[in-house]
């Protein structure tokens, strides 16, 4: 009888493990493609920079 009563006491708690996890996982997947996003914006000013940069040294 004890059994039951743990075991049922353990499926709130389960569950609400469950959902953290699936919280904690969109907050990361969220997070990773904000930091991608991030280092590509970055990527792509520093190839602009670069070539402003050629550009100068042509002109000069």
């Amino acid at each position: 009888m004890s059994d039951s009563i743990s075991r049922e006491g353990e499926q709130p708690l389960l569950s609400l493990l469950k959902r953290e996890l699936a919280l904690l996982t969109g907050i990361g997947v969220v997070a990773l493609l904000a930091f991608y996003m991030l280092l590509s914006a970055i990527w792509q000013s520093s190839a602009a920079l670069q070539w402003l940069l050629q550009s100068a040294v042509i002109w000069l």
